[in-house]
């Protein structure tokens, strides 16, 4: 099942901390539940170690966009409480994990994921049990995922202004739709739908990617209309034979998901040039 295994390939990379600090993934904790130690068993003999509890707290995923892809997104708040006296080694290995994951791609369960981790939530004040202090850390986890395919679509996407070199963006979904109904004339910058002639319409969602400069820059100036209205973009969508058009953007918002900005929404046209 996807999610368990999520769970475990979660839990494995927090512990690849360099910290010292051991997670173990509970259904569900509470502060004072429990002692929250392990036990091992060397030469007959059985030692406890400390760990630190984590619980992904509500699986929130989105239905599929397209019926005839196995896709998946999530949004999951991941609550981790540590000792008070391990608080400072915790908050360098949520961030080592941050670093790990944040734009990575693996495979989970047979599906290729790729990952966005938002940074940690402030330390809440200690809470005491069992002659310890607590302190519960919250750090949310995003991530889409597809079998056989890339963010679920199993095409790329790449975007470049057309002086500039295509370059490839993270997404989570493609819809193209060509139109020739009616008689629709739009602005001068685009094809006019008429006598049979068609508008291609592409939308688009892209996640951010620190190595990827055109979503902070370009994209970015779209946002804030700096660029003008016939700025011309050269595009690609790799198929199985890859399918090159230069269009403009038309629109253009934040992504964002439970109130978190994640990357753009994106509407290009055929250009008219």
């Amino acid at each position: 099942m996807f999610q368990d295994s999520l769970n475990t390939y979660i839990v494995t990379k927090l512990n690849l901390n360099t910290q010292g600090i051991t997670f173990k993934g509970d259904y569900m904790f509470q502060v004072d539940s429990g002692k929250f130690t392990i036990e091992t068993q060397t030469n007959y003999t059985i030692a406890e170690s400390n760990y630190s509890p984590c619980q992904i707290q509500d699986w929130q995923n989105t239905s599929q966009p397209f019926k005839r892809i196995d896709l998946q997104d999530f949004v999951l708040p991941l609550s981790v409480a540590f000792r008070e006296s391990e608080l400072t080694e915790g908050l360098t290995a949520l961030d080592e994990f941050r670093t790990l994951l944040n734009g990575a791609e693996d495979t989970v369960d047979d599906l290729n994921v790729g990952f966005r981790i938002g940074q940690p939530s402030p330390p809440t004040s200690p809470l005491k049990h069992a002659g310890e202090f607590w302190i519960l850390v919250d750090i949310i986890v995003m991530l889409s995922g597809g079998k056989n395919l890339k963010y679920g679509n199993g095409i790329s996407f790449s975007i470049a202004k057309t002086t500039e070199t295509l370059q490839e963006l993270i997404y989570s979904k493609i819809d193209i739709v060509t139109n020739t109904e009616g008689v629709t004339t739009t602005p001068t910058y685009i094809s006019t739908r008429i006598n049979g002639k068609s508008i291609k319409q592409i939308t688009v969602d892209v996640f951010f990617e620190d190595n990827v400069t055109i979503t902070s820059t370009t994209l970015l100036d779209e946002l804030w209309q700096v660029n003008s209205a016939n700025q011309l973009y050269d595009i690609s969508i790799g198929y199985d034979t890859p399918r090159t058009d230069t269009c403009v953007i038309t629109s253009i918002a934040q992504h964002i998901e439970n109130g978190v900005p994640i990357g753009y929404n994106i509407t290009l046209m055929k250009a008219s040039w």
